[in-house]
């Protein structure tokens, strides 16, 4: 099989094992939305946030390090599992030590046992990462998605139980534990590889010296609207923090589907791949833009009669926010694809460079947004964009001599075939539909928005941007191709 095809079946069980932990993470989520009001859900939200803001911390870098070596020896395994091990145990005692903190930053003693029950999940991670980055390295993506979604089921057991039992406000952070425990307790059942606690000095700095920037990159990227949270929380009220995480949960979950397994990907794909930065940068781009703006314009369009239909009023605020945060696709885009990019040809200080700017600047943008409550912090959350995406063209073309037009002209004509879209379903559709009921009017303007997309794809594309829309029809497969 080419590498391209492997890609293609490594994201779609990649797709099946982040979709079932996500979905089973906001049907618990959403359970929870309606048995608690904001304030109660934001505590139990702020419970997880600390500890899933540092999970990138054991599981990308090191784990990342070990998938893009050509070869692999017994020092390296070693020295990467101690080492991963090694910054798990120190998360461990960090969070569990600063939970006072945390409860008296926030306004509530409610959060010290949850924050310190919750700081076993970094922990328990790094007990397997390595185990998973071996299955991971060779394409056995099928065996990892059967692990992670019989660990998602425990997980979503044990926070039933937990609700049953009255203890409403620990369930995120037991679903999380439960998952996180089954899955590192499966991977070790099941791997092949022990580690005999016989680590290399030379090889540990080695992991670490080539992990570092990964880290703080993978930690700042996926731990954005986490640091969000804490902003939110910090400045405004845990009400304000569950309308965010309430939200924030819609453009997560297409997110997870969509975005991340295309991401996890990239990195092994792109130490195997002979063609050069550019192509693979281009490729990426296009694919990513063909797929995600119809999806995400299409869930800002409908997101907040969603809520309106399937929750109760008090959420209003919520889907407000995820409406907000579907727009973040714009923002998005360029980074996550051009990292691994970045370092796989040795690049990858650029990664904590521009990570750390985008900090800066999500804090900066977020405290101003959050004067004007939670909508205003995800819209501040979103305009970062305007500081974010010149930035990653400059360093793309700085490290890697690719021009930002040639970037650019990867995914504008999706982004407007989409905006078009969105805009004519905001101002034209919606309106003629107001007095059908909620269900009807959101599935008519669901099949409108794909059909005038679907069309525009089909039709206006190929005679504005021949180039991009024969670059996305070349990565299709055969069946789909021909619909194209």
């Amino acid at each position: 099989m080419s590498l391209f095809n492997k890609s293609i079946v490594s994201v779609m069980w990649l797709a099946a094992r982040i979709a079932g932990r996500q979905i089973a993470n906001a049907i618990i989520f959403f359970w929870l939305a309606a048995l608690l009001g904001p304030s109660d859900l934001g505590i139990a939200s702020l419970g997880v946030t600390l500890a899933m803001f540092c999970l990138p911390m054991v599981s990308r870098g090191i784990r990342d390090a070990i998938i893009q070596r050509p070869e692999l020896s017994d020092d390296m395994l070693e020295s990467a599992f101690l080492a991963n091990l090694g910054i798990g145990f120190i998360i461990l005692v960090v969070l569990a030590g600063s939970a006072p903190v945390a409860a008296s930053v926030f306004g509530d003693p409610r959060l010290i046992p949850l924050s310190i029950a919750a700081a076993f999940i970094p922990f328990m991670t790094a007990l397997s990462n390595l185990h998973e980055a071996l299955l991971e390295r060779s394409f056995r993506h099928k065996k990892i998605t059967a692990i992670y979604l019989s660990s998602s089921v425990i997980g979503a057991a044990l926070a039933v139980a937990a609700v049953l039992a009255d203890y409403e406000l620990w369930g995120l952070v037991i679903f999380n534990l439960g998952s996180c425990g089954g899955t590192a307790l499966m991977l070790w059942i099941t791997s092949d590889w022990r580690p005999r606690f016989r680590p290399t000095r030379a090889e540990m700095k080695t992991q670490l010296r080539f992990a570092a920037p990964l880290i703080i990159s993978q930690t700042i990227n996926t731990g954005n609207q986490r640091i969000v949270e804490m902003i939110i929380g910090a400045l405004l009220t845990p009400a304000a923090v569950g309308f965010f995480r309430f939200g924030s949960n819609f453009s997560r979950l297409l997110n997870q589907i969509l975005i991340t397994p295309v991401l996890r990907i990239l990195l092994p794909a792109f130490a195997r791949s002979k063609a050069g930065p550019a192509h693979n940068l281009y490729r990426v781009l296009v694919l990513n833009a063909a797929v995600l703006f119809p999806v995400f314009l299409l869930a800002a369009s409908v997101l907040p009669e969603f809520v309106d239909t399937a929750f109760d009023p008090r959420w209003k605020i919520g889907g407000w926010v995820g409406t907000v945060l579907c727009y973040g696709v714009f923002p998005s885009l360029i980074g996550p694809a051009a990292y691994p990019l970045l370092t796989v040809h040795n690049k990858g200080h650029w990664t904590a460079i521009l990570s750390a700017s985008a900090l800066v600047v999500t804090v900066l943008c977020v405290v101003a947004g959050a004067q004007f409550g939670a909508v205003g912090a995800a819209a501040g959350f979103v305009l970062r964009g305007i500081f974010t995406i010149p930035m990653n063209l400059f360093a793309v073309k700085r490290a890697l001599a690719i021009p930002a037009r040639r970037v650019l002209a990867a995914f504008i004509p999706f982004a407007l075939l989409a905006t078009v879209m969105h805009l004519g379903l905001l101002f034209g559709l919606r309106p003629l539909l107001e007095p059908l009921p909620g269900a009807w009017s959101i599935a008519l303007q669901i099949l409108a928005g794909l059909a005038f997309y679907g069309l525009g794809l089909r039709l206006v594309l190929p005679w504005v941007t021949p180039e991009q829309y024969a670059t996305f029809k070349g990565m299709l497969p055969g069946k789909v191709r021909r619909l194209f």
